[in-house]
């Protein structure tokens, strides 16, 4: 997928690689109403996601002041007045630690995640979108890749003990999502 739109800082390309799109569609767009952590409800692939005007304007804004810091890897959280999906994150201080296991979300990473068996523990809707994503120069004109997008805050980067770090645990992309009400 790409982009091409003109802001403050000249043109710039917005891209999403096709390994992009494709490991998405498998954890974040993967059906609407499918409740699971980690999935979109308002948006159905990354089309739509960066389609959405008040999304492509806070993205665009937060790369050119981005670009103007010097600053090439970033992401942005977007706030929504309603519910976008179900986050796959969630804040320590609400769990107990026999509600939570080992888990690692890469081989930099280790964090503590939501124990798959307990359905009653719902991961949260959310009205937060982060994407993350990275600006370069080609071609003589800034490019913005888009790296990843999904529903909740920002955690940061998958980097060392994400849960001390960020105190937040994590639900397994298969984990049951609240109810939304609608």
């Amino acid at each position: 997928m790409h982009i091409k739109t003109e802001s403050l800082i000249g043109p710039i390309a917005v891209v999403v690689r096709e390994q992009t799109k494709q490991r998405l569609s498998k954890t974040c767009f993967r059906g609407r109403s499918f409740r699971r952590a980690g999935n979109f409800s308002r948006w159905n692939n990354v089309k739509d996601v960066l389609g959405d005007d008040f999304v492509f304007h806070e993205l665009i804004a937060d790369a050119c002041e981005a670009f103007a810091e010097g600053s090439l890897e970033n992401s942005v959280c977007i706030e929504f007045d309603s519910v976008v999906g179900w986050s796959g994150t969630d804040e320590l201080a609400k769990y107990k630690p026999e509600d939570l296991e080992e888990y690692f979300p890469n081989r930099k990473s280790q964090a503590l995640r939501v124990k798959t068996n307990r359905s009653d523990l719902t991961a949260p809707s959310t009205e937060f979108l982060t994407l993350v994503y990275e600006l370069r120069i080609e071609d003589e004109q800034i490019a913005l890749v888009v790296h990843s997008m999904y529903p909740g805050k920002d955690i940061g980067e998958l980097v060392g003990n994400i849960t001390e770090a960020e105190e937040c645990v994590f639900f397994d992309w298969n984990h049951l999502g609240q109810p939304v009400c609608a």
